[in-house]
């Protein structure tokens, strides 16, 4: 559905639809979509290149992953939704936000939003000599990394748990916000070649997603608070059923 996309769905007639980034896949929400689905649809989406949906080759600008989204709400005949985006589905949430503000009931941000201009300021090197504890140092290497071609499909594939372990050991907050459990449905998902080219695919649009953002009105930058409490519900329900599932994650924003 929606251009290949592949979402899990619950619940009831109040709308939202939440997007996951990398290296997790639709299951980042399985422990709160439960109870949010005690008022509202949930629907869960595979972006265009992750977890069970279609891995074409290109088409990973995230202006046109809002369109796969959009075509695919419209499929379910759903006329406005409440928005969830973490991480690369932040990314996408925001073109989506201003390119279809008529399905767009609210637009939540987990971590990140909308790709800011600075990346591409971004250096390789770090300021100084690191220490060797990524929290202290903190260099986001691995942006460069996806854009390499074809090599990451070669080092990563089957050996995926090795590269994302450093990532769930190195940047969660809580430990046991991701189980083991997790963190081979993770790596499952990323081990073969098709799986993280297509990762890279997200990485490798960077450029094109700046331009693309630079051309959105300058309005659509300035978020609004009214819906605060829409993020609040994200937020808090993961610590109220005791789920620690969203305890990496930090609210950024909301647009309404």
């Amino acid at each position: 559905m929606g251009r290949g996309c592949t979402m899990w769905r619950a619940g009831k007639a109040r709308r939202s639809s939440s997007w996951p980034g990398w290296p997790q896949t639709w299951w980042a929400f399985h422990e709160i979509m439960p109870k949010l689905a005690e008022s509202h649809r949930v629907i869960a989406v595979d972006i265009r290149g992750m977890g069970a949906s279609d891995k074409p080759e290109g088409g990973y600008d995230k202006k046109n992953m809002a369109q796969d989204i959009y075509e695919l709400i419209q499929s379910l005949g759903l006329e406005k939704v409440h928005i969830v985006g973490h991480d690369i589905g932040g990314h996408i949430a925001y073109p989506f936000s201003v390119l279809y503000p008529e399905a767009t009931l609210s637009t939540t941000y987990l971590d990140v939003g909308g790709l800011p201009a600075s990346t591409s300021q971004m250096t390789l090197l770090p300021p100084q000599v690191l220490s060797g504890e990524f929290r202290k140092d903190f260099l986001i290497w691995w942006f460069a990394f996806h854009q390499v071609h074809g090599m990451p499909e070669q080092l990563i594939e089957g050996r995926a748990h090795i590269y994302l372990d450093w990532f769930w050991d190195s940047l969660l907050y809580h430990q046991d916000a991701i189980t083991e459990f997790d963190r081979a449905v993770y790596a499952n998902a990323y081990n073969t070649p098709a799986a993280i080219r297509a990762g890279d695919g997200w990485y490798q649009a960077y450029p094109q997603d700046l331009i693309d953002n630079a051309s959105f009105p300058e309005k659509s930058m300035s978020p609004r608070w009214a819906s605060v409490a829409w993020a609040t519900v994200c937020w808090l329900i993961s610590w109220k059923i005791g789920s620690p599932t969203l305890r990496s994650f930090s609210l950024m924003s909301v647009i309404t």
